[in-house]
């Protein structure tokens, strides 16, 4: 999960802004969620998640936000 938040404070605002975003990560996590209990495809995006205990990196790296909310202007251009 650290590798995956990585950069999380620069990354996290432009993909909640997004729908579009959200979507496609939405649709890669129920897949996921989907393998892990063996469900069906009919089962809900937060079903699946829940009944796999998993926890994607949407939700922490919104958590990290407040903490660096100056990241963005901070961050060394390459």
């Amino acid at each position: 999960m650290g590798v995956a938040l990585y950069g999380s404070p620069i990354w996290a605002g432009d993909l909640m802004a997004r729908r579009r975003s959200r979507e496609k990560l939405r649709r890669v996590e129920r897949r996921l969620a989907i393998r892990c209990i063996r469900g069906y495809r009919t089962t809900f995006h937060s079903a699946a998640v829940t009944l796999a205990g998993l926890i994607f990196p949407e939700h922490p790296a919104k958590l990290h936000l407040p903490f660096y909310p100056d990241a963005r202007r901070t961050r060394v251009l390459r």
